[in-house]
C-alpha cells in the first residue's frame, strides 16, 4: 500500500487499483467505499484508465472496501480475485494504492506487472516436464523443475560408461538415459524468457596435469558419480493470458563450464522446445 498527497486532486480521497508489484493500473474495477460493513455508502464508482476512483470522506479512517471485477473481465484483469469486503484505511485527501491479489493458480513474478501460471509445461528431448513457480521459495529461478528436480532423458550415443562410471573405457559410447532439469527467469519481457538447463557430465581425470581434460554426459546409472553444469537457453513467443514459446536446446555445454576442452553435447541437441501452460 502506498500513499501520496492529493494524488486525484485536493479535496478527494482515492483509492488506487493496481495488478502485480504495484505496477499496471486495472481499469473498470467497481469500487465501493462504506462507513462500515452494515453502514452506508461513503463513495463509489469505477477505476479509470489510472486505476482510480475518488471521492470525499469526512476524516482519515478505516472503512469498509467492496470491489467488483470489470464486466467483461479481460486479460490481465481476469487472473485477479476481488474482495467481497474488506477493511481499508484511507487518509483524507491523499490516495491509497491497493493491490489485487492473484487468482488461485497464479504467482506475481518479480519486476513482471502481470500474473503468471504457477505451472507450465515444457517439451523437449521428446518428453513433457513439469516446471513449478519456485519465486515464493526465494531461489533465482520463476519456474523450476519440482524437487528432486532431474528427468530421465533418452541421449542415443553420446552417454559415455565404461559400466563402472570412471571412465577408464574411454571412448565407449552407449545409448541411454541422462539427467537433465530446466529453471526459467522471471521475464523482462511480453515476449522472452531465459533460464539454465543443467545436466551431469562424467569428467576423465588426467594424471599427468592432475586434472579433468574431458567431460562426456553422464548416464543415469553413473549420476551420483558426475558433476553438473549448467547451460544458458531462452525462448522467444508470448506472455499474455496464456504463454507460446519457442526455443531450440543449445548443441553443447556452455564452454566456459570446460576451459581448455572442447565442450561436450546437451542431451538432444539442436531439438526445438516449447513452452505452454
Amino acid at each position: 500500500m502506498r500513499m501520496g498527497k492529493c494524488g486525484c486532486g485536493c479535496g478527494s480521497t482515492c483509492i488506487q487499483i493496481l495488478g502485480c508489484n504495484n505496477a499496471g493500473p486495472i481499469a473498470g474495477v467497481g469500487v465501493t467505499i462504506k462507513t462500515s460493513s452494515s453502514g452506508t455508502v461513503v463513495f463509489s464508482g469505477t477505476t479509470n484508465a489510472n486505476g482510480e476512483v475518488c471521492g470525499t470522506i469526512s476524516a482519515t479512517g478505516t472503512f469498509w472496501m467492496i470491489l467488483t471485477a470489470p464486466s467483461p473481465s479481460s486479460y490481465p484483469a481476469n487472473l485477479y480475485t476481488y474482495t467481497t469486503g474488506q477493511n481499508q484505511y484511507l487518509v483524507k485527501d491523499s490516495t491509497t494504492a491497493y493491490a489485487l491479489p492473484v487468482a488461485s493458480g497464479y504467482f506475481c513474478c518479480p519486476g513482471f506487472p502481470n500474473p503468471l501460471p504457477q505451472t507450465i509445461y515444457i517439451t523437449v528431448c521428446s518428453t513433457t516436464l513439469t516446471l513449478t513457480a519456485a519465486a515464493a521459495s526465494g531461489t533465482s529461478f520463476a519456474w523450476a523443475i519440482a524437487l528432486p528436480g532431474y528427468v530421465d532423458i533418452t541421449s542415443a550415443g553420446v552417454a559415455v560408461d565404461n559400466g563402472t562410471c570412471s571412465w577408464s573405457g574411454y571412448p565407449a559410447t552407449t545409448t541411454g538415459t541422462t539427467t537433465l532439469s530446466i529453471g526459467i527467469y522471471c521475464p523482462t519481457s511480453t515476449g522472452a524468457l531465459t533460464g539454465l538447463a543443467t545436466t551431469t557430465y562424467l569428467g576423465h581425470f588426467n594424471s599427468v596435469t592432475q586434472s579433468y581434460d574431458a567431460f562426456a554426459l553422464d548416464p543415469t546409472s553413473c549420476s551420483s558419480n558426475g558433476v553438473c553444469h549448467a547451460t544458458p537457453v531462452s525462448f522467444s513467443g508470448s506472455i499474455g493470458s496464456s504463454i507460446s514459446m519457442t526455443g531450440t536446446m543449445p548443441s553443447t555445454c556452455a564452454a566456459s563450464c570446460f576451459p581448455g576442452i572442447t565442450a561436450p553435447p546437451m542431451p538432444c541437441a539442436g531439438d526445438s522446445m516449447t513452452l505452454t501452460n
